[in-house]
């Protein structure tokens, strides 16, 4: 039997206790080829008798750490013995706190942040997707089927696609007409990176003519890139996230030479019909556009108050795509921190904690209106401990029953699923009489 042993920063963490002095200040570092220095913020928890952590916000844990001691603080601020014959040992005298520290602490906006993730906290998860990659082009078959479509019809082509992706692995086919002529529209698909996906369209085209289409939903935009490489034509589509507005930009080249540009502003929308997908296991603040592939396209951006010379900036975006064959949901979030600027230091921002999350539903049955729900965080630069340690590569699983449509999913009716429930693969899921007894409540 092996053992997995907890780094002993963190167990020193979760032993946090009688708690003697806090105290949040700064660590100046020189910047290279500027007179100025950046200030990073550090805390020093001095705690049980002498015991001491000091960790600054680039360290590992220093989230969890945060976390900790605000808890422990809360728990015993209010708990003070001058008692000796009740406190022998002298561990429960008040504890030793600044103005600008306490003023941190008691604000709630730093713990607020670090409580997001609460929803996926001890569920089971796996190591790796118990999906088909079939599933996860269908939920992106329309961002391709508009970009295709219109790219098409700037050759003079219509372009009408029927039925449903068929196919295995990374090689598709879907049924269409070209100019009405029947045609067998070939697909394949590689994921490059974090959301960047590298797909060749053939079929359509001469032989040998593939049309490349490569999509990547970045954290402040969604980016669409159309190549055919034999008449040297570049198209790119780019939806991109500008002063609390999404900029649709459109723009092609034939030989490097422009032959096309529109750049205009998408329409803003409310999310009365969709709210529920996003809030389900997430924030609602998010301010919403329509995509013209009748997707949606969410964006925020926050500056909370830490104290009088400290922010908290909050910053994310969201892609949303569904209909009743399920949905495909991809979050980017930041936080990041940012001291105010004076003659000696940089108000420099520095990025805390990044997130990556996709969220991904496949119906099971449209009879039973069952559907499977994974999601997974992904690995990014700028990952807070938490973040390491239990969410990045883990893929968590959830059954819904949504009789009043997917877009009306309840978070708190969702069936967490796991190995501990014997399910091993996506064949087990799809188990129909299983799947019935679990959103039923039956084990």
């Amino acid at each position: 039997m092996q053992y997995s042993f907890m780094d002993k920063l963190l167990i020193d963490i979760y032993n946090i206790r009688n708690i003697q002095s806090i105290q949040v200040s700064d660590i100046v570092l020189p910047i290279y080829k500027n007179t100025k220095s950046m200030i990073i913020p550090c805390l020093m928890v001095e705690y049980d008798g002498g015991k001491m952590i000091t960790l600054c916000a680039k360290d590992k844990y220093f989230d969890i750490f945060v976390k900790k001691t605000i808890e422990v603080y809360n728990d015993e601020k209010d708990h003070i013995f001058d008692d000796d014959l009740i406190d022998p040992f002298k561990l429960h005298r008040e504890i030793k706190i600044d103005e600008h520290t306490k003023e941190i602490f008691e604000n709630g906006e730093l713990l607020k942040n670090l409580n997001m993730l609460s929803f996926y906290e001890g569920k089971e998860s796996y190591p790796h997707s118990l999906l088909f990659s079939v599933d996860t082009i269908t939920l992106l078959l329309p961002i391709i089927d508009y970009h295709l479509k219109k790219e098409l019809a700037s050759m003079k082509m219509n372009l009408v696609t029927e039925g449903n992706l068929k196919g295995y692995r990374n090689r598709y086919s879907l049924n269409g007409k070209v100019n009405g002529i029947p045609t067998s529209i070939l697909l394949s698909c590689d994921l490059v990176d974090n959301n960047k996906y590298h797909f060749e369209v053939g079929g359509i085209l001469s032989k040998n003519t593939p049309i490349i289409i490569e999509i990547s939903f970045m954290n402040e935009s969604i980016n669409v890139k159309l190549t055919v490489d034999k008449y040297n034509l570049e198209s790119n589509y780019t939806y991109l996230i500008n002063n609390g507005m999404i900029k649709e930009i459109n723009e092609a080249s034939v030989d490097g030479k422009t032959i096309y540009y529109k750049n205009n502003d998408l329409e803003k929308v409310t999310a009365d019909s969709f709210s529920s997908l996003v809030t389900f296991d997430g924030r609602n603040d998010f301010t919403w556009f329509k995509l013209p592939w009748n997707a949606y396209y969410g964006t925020f951006n926050n500056t909370f108050p830490l104290s009088s010379i400290e922010n908290n900036i909050e910053s994310g975006s969201v892609y949303l795509s569904y209909s009743k064959k399920g949905f495909i949901k991809l979050e980017h979030y930041m936080r990041k921190y940012k001291r105010s600027q004076s003659s000696q230091a940089m108000g420099q921002v520095i990025a805390l904690d990044e997130r990556i999350k996709n969220t991904k539903g496949i119906c099971l049955s449209s009879n039973d209106n069952t559907y499977l729900i994974e999601t997974t965080f992904l690995d990014a630069m700028h990952m807070n401990g938490y973040y390491n340690e239990n969410l990045k590569n883990h893929y968590f699983y959830h059954l819904a029953k949504c009789d009043n449509g997917i877009e009306n999913i309840k978070g708190d009716e969702l069936v967490s699923i796991g190995p501990s429930d014997g399910t091993y693969s996506y064949s087990d899921i799809k188990n129909h009489d299983l799947v019935l007894k679990r959103v039923r409540g039956n084990n």
